[in-house]
Order: structure tokens, then sequence, then C-alpha cells
């Protein structure tokens, strides 16, 4: 039992972050608004940022490069929190969320880093 959830939790991951990644280039211009404005070419940093959450996803998949992948994943997580930062400043921009959910979304990172941390053993 512990094996099964340990791979379904790896490939829920996976796929949480394929989505979210893919995202990145269908609402651009929502994850443009939320990168702080001292950040140069928000452009390339959402589609980049986009396509390493893509690339690291399947990376993840695989135990060769899991551990390497599990890495990239917390850093990712760690770069994208001053934009996290930033929606909860500026929460009125961001209609579809009140104040208390971005407040909270800060601090989902700390979980979601310890979860891929687990697959780093």
């Amino acid at each position: 039992m512990k094996n099964i959830l340990y791979i379904a939790f790896k490939y829920f991951l996976a796929l949480f972050l394929f989505f979210a990644g893919s995202a990145h280039f269908i609402k651009t211009e929502f994850y443009i608004k939320m990168l702080p404005d001292y950040l140069p070419y928000p452009v390339l940093l959402v589609y980049l940022s986009g396509f390493i959450m893509i690339v690291l996803s399947q990376l993840f998949l695989y135990h060769k490069t899991q551990k390497f992948a599990a890495y990239g994943i917390i850093l990712l997580f760690i770069a994208v929190f001053p934009a996290n930062l930033n929606m909860y400043f500026h929460y009125e921009d961001f209609t579809s969320f009140t104040e208390q959910e971005l407040f909270v979304r800060l601090f989902l990172q700390i979980p979601l880093i310890f979860w891929v941390y687990f697959y780093i053993k």
C-alpha cells in the first residue's frame, strides 16, 4: 500500500506541475500580472518558468532523473515565491481570489516543498 501511494502522489505531483506549466502558455497575461514590476522581460520569464515546470514534471517521473528534478522543482517553488507575494500585496488586481485566499496561498509553498523533498531520498 505504501508503494502505491508513493507512486500515486508522484504522478499526481507531476501532472499538477505539467498543467501548471502549460497554463503559463495559455493564460500568459494572468502570470505576467503576478510578476513584480522590478523583474525584466515578463513574457520571457512566464514562458521560461512554464517550460521549466513542464520539463521538470517529466524528469520527475523517471527514477534516474527524479532526484535532479526534485531539486529543480524545489528551487522553482522558491523562485516563484516573489510572484506569490506580489499577488498578495496587489490582491485587488486578482478579483478571482480573496485577500485571505492569497494569504493562505503563500503558505502552500511550504508543504509543496516538503512533498517534493520526500522524493529526494
